[in-house]
């Protein structure tokens, strides 16, 4: 990938199984994203994982998990370790109110007016965290830097681990007349009092607004003076997203994109990339490997285990349960991509019988091989997105409905394609 993008991809610190994914695919990325929780629970790792990987990286405070059903961070009736590590740190006096409910926006309030001093703790505790949780090392990050370091045979020396950019906290709201509205704004503006550096400001709130237009500019003024947007429309996935909540989305972009700073999406799929190019904005997206390109707010945090095997399809920007990727390429083996990895198993296979050859290729298609194979693909059809033009772009997907009209027998469907298509044509055309 080139040094330097208008559009860049930040892959989400997972499972231990996609830490070898993240080392060995360093040039199909961008850079990391590291949820608090994350950090604060695998403290005298997470340093050593960053140190290997020598990728941008920023926090996500996930501060608004708080703010919603308690239950969906927590375990057999407490918070799971890494949420109590989390509080533990950010808690100050909200401590005692998790260990019984979740946070209400009067907790931000004392009588009608804001709590300024509650908040300014607040703000200090989750900007402190983004600074300081790396380091200093503590005895057993020092152990298993010395370790790393005594099997690539070298020596280094350490540096400050620092994130690209510090990230407000925040809270999800439904519209701008919900109270944790209020508390949104005044959260990223004491950020801004107290952080000088390279700040940005996450926008989380529930897709519905992206079909109330007129409050786009008002957010937007509101949320103004930082250094870039972290936007996170909860539940919108654009596979499934209607017509307007995709021009919806266009168009809060569009509002935001006259501030003049780059929008990153804490969640995002690739409508997302289409939409900066042709309005010529810098960003990216956040997401996980082959997975989590969309969430809920109200989602439960995931046990483990990693997300089900599922096959990238180029041509749809989609991903292919198993079983249907199956069905489909035993009929249509002139569809499997030419990658790396895919042609990497294909000339295992290639003395088999012709009906043995699908079934053999998705026997060998791993856990890890599914990943490499979506990384490859999606670097390569970034790279080329930010080479074309709005009307190139707009030709590229009526070419690709074309070629998959006849697939959809397979469950193998382009109709989001369509609506992409659709709503970028009058994006264009504006």
């Amino acid at each position: 990938m080139p040094a330097k993008r208008s559009f860049s991809i930040f892959y989400r610190m997972g499972i231990a199984a996609e830490r070898e994914l993240l080392d060995s695919g360093r040039d199909l990325y961008d850079g990391i994203v590291i949820s608090a929780y994350f950090a604060a629970f695998y403290r005298s790792s997470s340093p050593v994982i960053l140190r290997t990987l020598n990728k941008p990286f920023f926090f996500d405070p996930a501060t608004y998990a708080f703010a919603r059903d308690i239950e969906n961070i927590r375990r057999d009736g407490r918070l799971r370790k890494s949420f109590q590590k989390l509080v533990d740190y950010y808690g100050g006096d909200f401590k005692s109110i998790l260990a019984i409910r979740q946070l209400i926006p009067r907790d931000f309030f004392s009588g009608r007016q804001l709590n300024t001093k509650r908040i300014s703790d607040f703000v200090a505790r989750t900007l402190d965290l983004q600074l300081n949780i790396l380091s200093p090392p503590t005895g057993i990050h020092e152990s298993l830097l010395k370790y790393a370091e005594l099997a690539e045979e070298e020596q280094q020396t350490e540096a400050r681990l620092q994130p690209s950019f510090l990230v407000a906290p925040y809270f999800s709201f439904e519209s701008i007349d919900d109270p944790w509205y209020e508390v949104a704004v005044r959260l990223a503006a004491e950020s801004r009092k107290q952080h000088d550096g390279r700040l940005f400001v996450p926008i989380c709130f529930s897709k519905e607004l992206l079909l109330v237009r007129d409050s786009f500019q008002k957010i937007r003024r509101d949320f103004n003076g930082f250094d870039g947007y972290l936007l996170w429309p909860s539940s919108f996935n654009d596979d499934r997203a209607a017509y307007e909540y995709l021009m919806g989305l266009a168009e809060f972009v569009k509002a935001l994109a006259a501030e003049k700073k780059p929008i990153y999406f804490l969640y995002g799929g690739f409508y997302v990339p289409l939409v900066l190019r042709i309005l010529g904005i810098d960003g990216g997206y956040c997401r996980g490997i082959c997975y989590g390109e969309a969430r809920d707010v109200d989602a439960p945090m995931a046990t483990g285990g990693g997300a089900p095997k599922r096959y990238y399809y180029e041509k749809t920007y989609s991903k292919l349960p198993e079983s249907v990727a199956r069905a489909f390429f035993s009929d249509n083996p002139r569809e499997l991509c030419e990658c790396r990895v895919c042609s990497l198993i294909l000339g295992q296979i290639m003395n088999s019988p012709r009906e043995e050859r699908i079934p053999a290729f998705f026997d060998l298609l791993d856990y890890t091989l599914v990943r490499k194979h979506f990384m490859e693909n999606h670097a390569k059809q970034i790279e080329y997105v930010e080479t074309l033009s709005s009307k190139q772009i707009l030709e590229m997907l009526v070419d690709q409905i074309e070629k998959t009209r006849d697939f959809t027998p397979y469950n193998v469907s382009n109709m989001h394609v369509a609506r992409w298509l659709t709503a970028l044509q009058e994006l264009s055309h504006q």
